[in-house]
């Protein structure tokens, strides 16, 4: 009796020892830290040649949490101060608080392709390079004929209104329109802008609309902040 006992014993310890073995692996994930409690893991990201893209950020669980509900299989967070010293938002760095990504991708261009889709407007792309102080343009990496016509009066679709809020933030960036006007609505301070870039340049378009050749002109551009 007492040997069988005995034998027990070492067999319900050796499968409590495999058993915890296949539940650290498959919990290995989850282990990873999450100081906001989002049920995903905080992933700091150093500097190195890849880019992420910021679907939110901010100091607290209830500013990142609607974009962890978007896409929780994908979606990680990270503490700035732990991370890359680079744009986290849109115009300059940020030092504070946590910001909610994707990634990261191989190139901006990959990033850039995620990002220009109706479920991400609003978000935007940074590269991990320290220095960085703004957002990646990326109409820099979009094939201009792929791009929609924008008409002045035009009511955009969730699509199109991505590539005019791009567009606003690319005449900002010339100082053509202000930078914090990035309404994604092609409107009468838009069309202005447009018109002042097309002014002195011989692109095919009529003023105010920005077809296939005046977004070539625009991406163009891009030299004067990559």
């Amino acid at each position: 009796m007492r040997r069988t006992r005995i034998l027990a014993l070492v067999v319900s310890a050796a499968l409590g020892v495999v058993g915890g073995v296949a539940g650290a692996a498959v919990l290995g994930d989850r282990a990873q830290p999450d100081p906001l409690g989002l049920g995903i893991p905080l992933v700091d990201q150093p500097c190195g040649r890849t880019s992420v893209l910021v679907t939110a950020w901010g100091t607290s669980a209830s500013a990142l949490a609607p974009a962890v509900a978007e896409d929780p299989d994908h979606t990680r967070y990270l503490e700035v101060a732990g991370s890359c010293r680079t744009s986290w938002k849109q115009h300059g760095t940020r030092t504070e608080g946590y910001v909610a990504y994707l990634g990261p991708y191989p190139s901006a261009a990959q990033a850039c392709q995620v990002r220009m889709t109706a479920a991400h407007r609003g978000d935007l792309v940074t590269r991990l390079r320290e220095g960085d102080t703004g957002a990646v343009q990326c109409l820099c990496y979009v094939d201009f004929a792929q791009m929609p016509e924008l008409r002045p009066g035009m009511v955009a679709d969730a699509e199109e209104s991505i590539y005019i809020r791009a567009l606003q933030d690319l005449l900002a960036q010339l100082g053509l329109n202000k930078a914090d006007d990035l309404s994604g609505i092609y409107d009468a301070r838009t069309v202005a802008a447009v018109r002042a870039f097309q002014a002195g340049r011989s692109t095919p378009s009529r003023p105010g609309f920005v077809n296939s050749a005046t977004w070539q002109s625009l991406v163009g551009q891009c030299h004067v902040y990559n």
